[in-house]
């Protein structure tokens, strides 16, 4: 533990900040007319058992472009920007046609993204507010159903001086190592030969007709939630705990590097953790950092993690670690991360929000809590929250953190500590003799 006051880049720190007020503009605009009363209170519960799978079923489609990824250098910056601070006005869930279609065609319970399955079981941080759209539809074979799509949460009321940086960081990061000029992989051009995985069957082109070609790409695959030994039908000792859940998910690829001549891309996913003691190693990664690198990558399982460890004063280029889903998963054991009971509570969650009724819902997630509480619709007689009251007051003050323990991961080696001959997470001896 290091527990002298943390290096601070006030540039950094201030474009975070900036970056907050204009998401929580935009969640004003959305919700300025809507009010909510508390429907239903669902349990957080886990199942008796931990035998619970996500298994992917197959690729759909994908649409859009992906940008080349810049290799990056040790000791490499990169440049804040100031259009970084203007957020564009992201795209909804329950506004996808796309994604709705798919759904139908493929039977798919609830439409979600990894964001949306992080907030879902991330255990630790504060309070989130994620919306749910519930509306009936019909299936390819004219059977009517609910359908339940779950936008990713709202942006937080208010955020430390770290994790603003850290966002800021990675928008700053891709804008650096990402690019389009060069080249770029188009979508539309994919096909299940170039592929060559099990996991993209029956692929579909949408970029021509639906994004035309726009930047932002989606990709949209199937998987099934389950129990290992549940039966397909809700007459069983669990009832509707135990049935499969389908999942529409849609996720996004930051970037990729090209393979060989025979060889498919590489994708990648960016991500930055800001080093605030690099003299005494790599800072360890906390329970929310880890657990959405592994959602990350189990729900990407072909793509890689290309981690920056970044400076927070300087903004160098510490050391870029790059890891796969197989790597993830050997760090979760390590760790103690039960990732089987992380998606039981996940299903059991979902079993209770496919049990309400259609309408607007917004999901309140108290992650020390035991109970998500359900609001929809006005009720008479009952008290309302109005959201856009919430994000009147911008946390938009600069605050810097006067005493903070910082935690160094002895495992992780970084080039100083192969350049001083030196063991993470250790000080420097008084006396060194060369041999």
């Amino acid at each position: 533990m290091a527990g002298q006051p943390p290096l601070v880049n006030k540039t950094l720190l201030q474009m975070g900040t900036s970056l907050l007020a204009s998401k929580q503009d935009e969640a004003t605009l959305r919700f300025s007319n809507d009010t909510f009363s508390l429907h239903k209170e669902l349990p957080m519960k886990k199942p008796a058992t931990s035998e619970v799978h996500l298994k992917p079923i197959q690729h759909l489609c994908s649409s859009g472009l992906v940008a080349s990824c810049q290799k990056i250098n040790e000791g490499a910056n990169f440049i804040l920007q100031p259009e970084l601070n203007r957020v564009k006005v992201s795209s909804q869930l329950r506004d996808d046609k796309v994604a709705e279609g798919l759904a139908c065609k493929h039977f798919a319970d609830v439409i979600l993204s990894p964001g949306v399955v992080f907030a879902l079981i991330n255990a630790s941080g504060k309070e989130k507010d994620v919306p749910l759209t519930v509306r009936a539809i019909k299936d390819a074979d004219g059977r009517e159903r609910k359908l339940f799509v779950i936008d990713k949460p709202l942006p937080a009321k208010s955020l430390g001086d770290y994790k603003k940086m850290t966002w800021a960081a990675k928008k700053a990061a891709k804008r650096a190592f990402l690019s389009y000029r060069e080249k770029y992989f188009d979508f539309a051009k994919m096909s299940v030969e170039q592929c060559k995985s099990d996991f993209a069957q029956d692929l579909v082109d949408y970029s021509a007709a639906k994004s035309g070609h726009a930047i932002r790409n989606h990709v949209y695959s199937l998987w099934c939630l389950e129990h290992k030994f549940a039966s397909k039908t809700a007459d069983t000792a669990w009832g509707r705990q135990g049935c499969p859940i389908h999942l529409l998910v849609r996720s996004q690829c930051h970037g990729f590097f090209e393979g060989g001549p025979a060889e498919p891309p590489r994708f990648v996913q960016m991500g930055v953790k800001l080093e605030r003691k690099p003299d005494l190693g790599a800072e360890a990664l906390d329970l929310a950092e880890f657990t959405q690198d592994w959602v990350s990558m189990i729900l990407r399982p072909e793509a890689i993690l290309l981690r920056a460890r970044v400076d927070a004063k300087s903004l160098k280029v510490v050391q870029v670690e790059h890891k796969d889903l197989k790597v993830i998963t050997k760090e979760a054991r390590a760790k103690e991360f039960d990732s089987a009971a992380t998606l039981g509570a996940l299903h059991s969650l979902l079993a209770e929000i496919i049990r309400l009724q259609e309408g607007r819902f917004l999901l309140r997630i108290n992650p020390k809590g035991a109970v998500v509480h359900a609001y929809g619709p006005p009720l008479p007689n009952h008290s309302s929250i109005n959201l856009s009251l919430d994000y009147k007051s911008h946390d938009d003050k600069l605050v810097v953190e006067k005493e903070h323990s910082i935690q160094i991961d002895p495992e992780v080696v970084t080039p100083l500590c192969l350049k001083n001959q030196r063991i993470p997470a250790t000080f420097l001896p008084r006396k060194v003799s060369k041999r």
